[in-house]
């Protein structure tokens, strides 16, 4: 009777136990902004960890000239791809000095949430018409890089800006520097910097470089400020006398 007494004690007190910790997970939960964050975005997604696996943002420059943001301090109607998993009618910014990529959304209430997605989970994501895919190279380490055409060949930019120390005042105030991009080819999976069409064409298979670089010269491209879609066609170009060549 005792032995049976003892088992029956021990599993009323597995039961509590188990019931206790989920009544203070569910508080902590509720309580706490990332768990009102969870909530307000299972009430537009469902329950979904790809979007909720972040961070609250917070401004880390608000005394600074200028932002670190591509294009402008603004969310942009966006795209983004999560574990393989495709969401879109977000609305983004993309902080190109810190490289993370921020999510706003307003729920019914009108109120509006700011989250910093993790980048570890970020597969792809487009903005103001632009692809960007998260590149791992030895030399560089984990980036965004804008996608220009791709294929064998493949053009990337990598965005960035500079923030700095103001020369032009007594006082202590930082500035945001206008963005710019670094261009590089991708070509056997090695990232290959270039400066001009000279340097362009030399990093290009030998038996193409003479018809690409009269194809640039008829077409008045400049490799590194051309629009991304004439940039596009000279992939295009590029990547179809690669074939014709085999």
């Amino acid at each position: 009777m005792y032995k049976i007494f003892t088992l029956l004690n021990k599993k009323l007190f597995t039961v509590l136990l188990f019931v206790f910790i989920s009544l203070l997970a569910k508080a902590q939960h509720e309580d706490s902004v990332f768990g009102k964050l969870l909530k307000e975005y299972e009430n537009i997604y469902g329950y979904d960890q790809n979007l909720v696996n972040g961070i609250q943002y917070d401004n880390l420059y608000p005394m600074a000239n200028g932002h670190p943001f591509l294009d402008n301090d603004i969310f942009y109607p966006a795209t983004i791809d999560i574990n393989h998993q495709h969401y879109d009618n977000l609305k983004l910014k993309y902080n190109i000095f810190d490289q993370n990529i921020i999510v706003e959304y307003t729920n019914a209430k009108q109120e509006q949430f700011h989250l910093i997605v993790n980048n570890v989970f970020v597969d792809k994501f487009t903005l103001n018409s632009r692809i960007f895919r998260p590149y791992n190279f030895n030399d560089y380490g984990t980036h965004f890089y804008q996608v220009v055409g791709e294929g064998y060949i493949t053009v990337l930019y990598y965005w960035h800006k500079k923030y700095s120390l103001s020369n032009n005042t007594r006082y202590s105030i930082y500035n945001f520097h206008t963005q710019k991009h670094t261009s590089y080819l991708l070509i056997d999976n090695k990232l290959l910097h270039y400066r001009s069409r000279h340097s362009f064409c030399k990093l290009l298979p030998e038996s193409i470089r003479k018809e690409v670089k009269t194809y640039i010269i008829k077409n008045n491209i400049k490799v590194r400020k051309s629009a991304d879609q004439r940039i596009i066609d000279l992939v295009i170009k590029c990547n179809t006398l690669i074939q014709n060549n085999k």
